[in-house]
């Protein structure tokens, strides 16, 4: 799965993760399983945003991070 961060989701995409979250919580029971996966999905964007703009600094020799 490919997300593009420079925006918001589309309505095709909101759309296939809401079917897709309304599938998982149809197979676990669950009713808040489609939220949490919106929620999974915010928590890596900031993740991996954060180790680019992390990277972006550069690495001085003896320094320990």
């Amino acid at each position: 799965m490919a997300v593009e961060t420079h925006g918001p989701m589309d309505d095709a995409t909101v759309c296939f993760l809401s079917d897709l979250g309304r599938k998982i919580s149809e197979l676990s029971g669950d009713p808040l399983d489609g939220q949490f996966l919106f929620q999974r999905i915010s928590v890596l964007i900031q993740r991996f945003n954060a180790i680019l703009f992390n990277e972006t600094f550069p690495v001085e020799d003896g320094i320990d991070a």
